[in-house]
């Protein structure tokens, strides 16, 4: 497949799925486009560098993907997630930094 490289693996979507909101929110109105879906097509716009209007259509609507990706980032969900990526970097950067102390 010619988007694996842009797409997350499962266990990486099994690390920000949590930290995503929920796709169904009980609310009246057009279902929520697939997060994962979204969040793929996200990625696809940030490695291939392309304008919004290029993403594929795999990946739904780029209208969609934007207005999604902009209530994230304007609801700090990006910054969550990348917070928990530099922690949790960090913590296993001390795990090994002092289990080679011991």
């Amino acid at each position: 497949d010619k988007y694996e490289n842009y797409e997350l693996t499962d266990e990486q979507w099994r690390r920000i799925q949590p930290m995503l909101p929920p796709e169904y929110t009980g609310k009246k109105g057009r279902p929520k486009k697939d997060n994962r879906m979204m969040v793929n097509g996200m990625l696809w716009m940030n490695r291939s560098g392309a304008q919004w209007r290029q993403l594929p259509k795999r990946y739904g609507p780029w209208q969609s993907v934007y207005a999604r990706f902009a209530k994230w980032r304007d609801e700090g969900i990006w910054e969550k997630i990348f917070t928990a990526f530099i922690i949790s970097h960090i913590c296993l950067l001390c795990k090994i930094y002092f289990s080679n102390k011991a």
